[in-house]
């Protein structure tokens, strides 16, 4: 059985939080937040754990990389 894995995008809508929440509760701007979630690869650790915390999902869930190859990854599969 394959591992569910979703990327912080997910993650923040499926908990109903907007771009302007996570702001808000990270004290970063929206655009950064937005940054992140296109490509995670980099994020920094302490706002990723912020992040995981807010959205009360563990790590091994999350997607680490571009957006764009997840959702590639997930068609071919389709």
């Amino acid at each position: 059985m394959q591992k569910l894995v979703i990327t912080l995008r997910a993650a923040r809508v499926n908990n109903g939080l907007t771009l302007k929440d996570v702001a808000k509760a990270t004290g970063k701007a929206a655009d950064t937040i937005n940054k992140y979630e296109r490509d995670s690869s980099s994020i920094p650790r302490d706002l990723l754990c912020r992040l995981l915390q807010l959205y009360g999902v563990d790590g091994d869930v999350i997607f680490y990389g571009r957006e764009s190859d997840f959702i590639g990854k997930k068609n071919k599969s389709a």
